[in-house]
């Protein structure tokens, strides 16, 4: 009770200070962070993705709201995926984010036949499910057949325990832990958690189509001394964002298991995310200057793939770095170092590691130098160039990179 008192009062202040022409430090804060067309992984921190909005930053919500960033592709389509928590913490020290699809990406059974699946004590048991090893499979017709082998390597299979049941009305339901999976379900928890942006029923609402709601499958069963509830009743969220149980089984031999959406969720290592652009006309076919971002964008990662660099060094140890200057680079082959790269980069950042500018500087992937103008409006100053090879996708699509290599000193 204490926390949504808080959330109201924070809110109503936040209100009052901002109709008054003021804004508070604590949003200062988070909206001083600056994003550009182009943003570093920097410590786990990539500035553009943020924390969902949340009962306390909000007066009121008619939807989700939050960062959100294309990973992976089902059916021939790029996934756009929620960052519910962009910095997962205890995980054995490593940097994660939690996402979950943005929306319902197609509709199942959560069991098919009736018949329990290895390591399965009920039809309603999440692990073993037929939704669970359709979500894990990279087989065809599974969730994971189009995911790059780089996206799936940079998948979390996190390990978690079972949490207490979670009641609402007159409802139990049941909180599984995970067990290694690639892709998951939320679980009732998940749904009553406002750090993730889910804390009205408004806040829960997943759409099929665009206008069109739909339920939801969570990986929840139903708690509750009924036997028969608990072994064929499964947690879903309702098209108004409601908890309630489901039934999965059929109702006769002669038809078909009942089914509700999927809409899945991963664990991201941020680690293997080099950096971040607009998911759409994101990248410069030329040495560019990077620009601020003023409105939401939906984001692409850049992600590397593999450790090799093109150990790139100055033509003849040295050079002259004034405007309209032209720079020769000895380097490795791009294809050397990124089997399906597409072209060479350059990526130019100042001393405290703020990009300023990037793009292509070579579209031949086997030369072994490459050559570009030194901008002439860059201010002067200290510098660091990188160059590496980069594997550029269709818009919406993950990119891959090489090693960022050793920094060139200018």
């Amino acid at each position: 009770m204490k926390k949504k008192a808080k959330g109201r009062i924070s809110a109503f202040m936040l209100t009052l200070c901002m109709l008054a022409g003021v804004v508070p430090l604590t949003v200062q804060a988070d909206t001083a962070r600056k994003v550009h067309t182009i943003n570093l992984n920097t410590s786990g921190r990539i500035d553009g993705i943020t924390a969902p909005v949340s009962e306390e930053t909000i007066v009121a919500a008619e939807k989700w709201e939050g960062s959100k960033l294309y990973l992976g592709s089902v059916l021939g389509k790029p996934v756009l995926w929620r960052v519910l928590d962009e910095r997962v913490s205890g995980v054995n020290a490593k940097k994660l984010m939690l996402l979950q699809t943005d929306g319902i990406l197609s509709s199942a059974a959560f069991d098919k036949d009736g018949s329990l699946n290895l390591g399965q004590s009920a039809l309603s048991q999440w692990s073993g499910s037929d939704i669970s090893l359709y979500l894990n499979g990279t087989g065809t017709n599974q969730f994971l057949k189009e995911f790059k082998t780089a996206e799936q390597q940079a998948i979390y299979r996190r390990t978690k325990e079972a949490g207490a049941d979670t009641v609402e009305g007159s409802s139990t339901y049941t909180n599984p832990g995970l067990s290694g999976e690639y892709a998951f379900l939320l679980n009732a928890e998940d749904m009553k958690n406002a750090d993730y942006g889910y804390f009205s029923a408004k806040t829960r609402i997943m759409e099929v189509s665009a206008g069109s709601a739909g339920a939801w499958w969570l990986r929840s069963g139903m708690g509750g001394a009924d036997e028969s509830i608990r072994e064929s009743y499964v947690a879903v969220v309702d098209e108004a964002g409601a908890l309630a149980g489901k039934k999965i089984t059929a109702e006769a031999l002669d038809t078909e298991a009942p089914v509700a959406g999927i809409a899945p969720a991963l664990y991201l290592d941020v680690e293997k995310i080099l950096f971040t652009t607009p998911a759409v006309s994101g990248k410069p076919d030329k040495l560019t200057a990077v620009t601020q971002v003023t409105e939401d964008k939906d984001w692409k990662l850049t992600m590397q793939a593999g450790s090799s660099s093109l150990l790139a060094a100055l033509d003849g140890g040295n050079g002259s770095f004034e405007r309209n200057s032209s720079i020769v680079l000895n380097h490795n082959s791009a294809v050397s170092a990124l089997a399906n790269a597409t072209q060479v980069s350059a990526l130019i950042t100042d001393r405290d590691g703020l990009p300023i500018y990037y793009g292509k500087i070579n579209g031949n992937t086997g030369a072994a130098a490459s050559q570009f103008t030194v901008p002439s409006d860059m201010p002067s100053g200290n510098y660091k160039l990188y160059v590496f090879a980069e594997q550029i996708n269709a818009d919406k699509y993950t990119d891959f990179a090489s090693a960022l290599g050793t920094a060139i000193d200018w």
